[in-house]
């Protein structure tokens, strides 16, 4: 869209634009047109605008009139902070006049936990440049999490190891070395160990991420070559127990709820999960709900004491192992009490009365 002639924008300064709903930083270097957010990421303020462009380093730059940072006219990169960065604009003269494009986003998911909370990407010249949450997802309704507001940082390699890295002692920094001497180091470690104490005495907690056969490579070089079954990863212990035990409970692998239900809950408990850390964004839900229904109770079943367990009405700090004694003594209250639905039962269940309460 067009926002302005050329000739309005002083040489080597910048103007403030408003391009669809956000004010974009439009300036004019050697009749060479840039666009940047306007809003300084550090103070919050709508003021990049007035920053002072210059050369740093060989780089284009504006400085933040607030606190000085400086940041790529042509990347939106902080050069003082690469966690942090202005979204960038395609811009150009047209017979004239200043066009600055809107930003292109794209709807996607957040790939983390399973919130699964809706974001619109940026891109710029084929690169993410920044995520925020879409207001019409049901999941989030635009809010993310810090997880989910800092995405696009995980495709930069800056974040990435790219290559081994040792340290022999706790305290001294690392030092970049071979693939040859890390694996070595390895080796003689592991070695060591299991020749005095036992092949039970090494274990693997590998990723979540890994591909079918990487799985397969570790679980061969534990069981079958080392000789221990201390092969765990985040697919078993997260996620199938939980598969199994939907399977076993519901029939299949879905949980039965949806995030509306907790507007409409008079009572909502939490076993085991801290869902203030591990689940942010349901835990807002639950935080509005208790807000717009102050009747709504929260129960929490957790040994520890953590933010969600003091965030609750009621807090059962059982102790570890005792979850299933618990539940079974749930179940023996609502029978004796008679608080359960008996023709739900019958209609929907299976091996109810096979229960030995």
């Amino acid at each position: 869209m067009r926002v302005c002639r050329l000739d309005d924008i002083v040489p080597d300064t910048g103007v403030c634009a408003l391009v669809g709903e956000e004010q974009v930083a439009v300036f004019n270097i050697n009749q060479q047109i840039y666009a940047v957010g306007n809003r300084d990421p550090f103070s919050g303020a709508n003021v990049m605008s007035r920053g002072i462009v210059g050369d740093l380093k060989g780089e284009l730059v504006v400085a933040s009139p607030v606190y000085k940072q400086h940041f790529s006219l042509k990347s939106g990169k902080c050069l003082e902070d690469a966690n942090v960065r202005l979204p960038v604009y395609a811009a150009r003269v047209e017979e004239g006049f200043v066009v600055v494009e809107p930003r292109k986003e794209v709807a996607t998911t957040c790939c983390y936990c399973g919130v699964g909370c809706g974001v619109l990407v940026s891109a710029f010249q084929g690169e993410i440049v920044s995520v925020r949450g879409d207001p019409a997802h049901p999941a989030n309704f635009g809010q993310l999490c810090t997880k989910g507001t800092t995405l696009h940082l995980s495709q930069n390699p800056a974040f990435r190891a790219l290559h081994p890295e040792l340290r022999t002692e706790r305290g001294k920094p690392r030092r970049r070395v071979s693939w040859d001497e890390a694996l070595d180091l390895a080796a003689q470690r592991f070695s060591a160990c299991i020749a005095e104490h036992g092949p039970d005495s090494v274990a693997f907690y590998i990723s979540g991420q890994l591909l079918t056969e990487d799985y397969y490579v570790f679980n061969k070089l534990a069981k079958g070559l080392i000789g221990t079954n201390n092969v765990d990863t985040n697919s078993r212990l997260c996620m199938s127990s939980a598969v199994a035990g939907y399977k076993l409970s519901l029939g299949a692998d879905a949980p039965p709820a949806c995030y509306e239900d907790i507007e409409h809950a008079d009572l909502v408990l939490i076993a085991g999960s801290n869902t203030a850390f591990a689940h942010p964004i349901v835990f807002r839900r639950i935080e509005d709900a208790r807000a717009k229904n102050p009747a709504l109770k929260l129960v929490v079943v957790d040994p520890r004491a953590t933010v969600t367990a003091r965030a609750a009405d009621l807090h059962l700090a059982i102790k570890p192992g005792t979850d299933v004694a618990l539940f079974n003594a749930m179940l023996h209250v609502l029978l004796r009490e008679r608080l359960v639905d008996r023709e739900y039962l019958v209609a929907h269940t299976e091996g109810f009365d096979l229960l030995d309460l």
